[in-house]
């Protein structure tokens, strides 16, 4: 089941890598046919121009954080319709929208590591720091998972 969740979680980063070089760029059925002439075309040594990845919440002193880690959309706990909706509106910008949701699926299932990730998160993305630092802590009450308690263990070190 852990294997099935690492393969899970690399195919998403690798698919979100392809897409943030342009792979992903055409649209509709013929959805990347043609990619290896975009990349053939592409002058060498042009990449994505810095500052276009999706960033993290703030360090200290105003500098940005690495970008947010991908969550499974089906956590530890299950995850759950909310959870998911949840982030998707994350996704889409929806930031408010993302909360009311992580903060529903958390009404029904307090002990869900996957809603308080993405609310932490998304609470960050607000610059509410203190709520997200509190739900940072709330994660590694959770977690098991050493990867995610490092990056919670990081997030609230820059956002305090």
């Amino acid at each position: 089941m852990r294997a099935y969740k690492v393969l899970m979680v690399i195919l998403i980063v690798a698919l979100l890598v392809g897409m943030s070089l342009g792979c992903g760029k055409k649209k509709g059925p013929d959805i990347g046919q043609g990619a290896e002439e975009e990349i053939a075309e592409m002058p060498e040594g042009e990449g994505m121009p810095p500052g276009e990845a999706e960033e993290g919440p703030p360090m200290p002193g105003g500098e940005e954080g690495p970008p947010m880690p991908m969550m499974e959309e089906t956590g530890p706990m299950g995850g759950g319709d909310l959870v998911q909706e949840a982030m998707a509106a994350k996704r889409d910008g929806r930031l408010e929208q993302a909360v009311v949701k992580f903060e529903a699926a958390l009404l029904e299932e307090p002990d869900n590591e996957d809603a308080h990730w993405g609310l932490a998160w998304t609470l960050a993305d607000q610059k509410k720091n203190a709520e997200a630092v509190a739900e940072f802590e709330k994660v590694l009450e959770l977690t098991e998972d050493p990867m995610r308690r490092s990056e919670a263990e990081a997030a609230i070190e820059r956002l305090q």
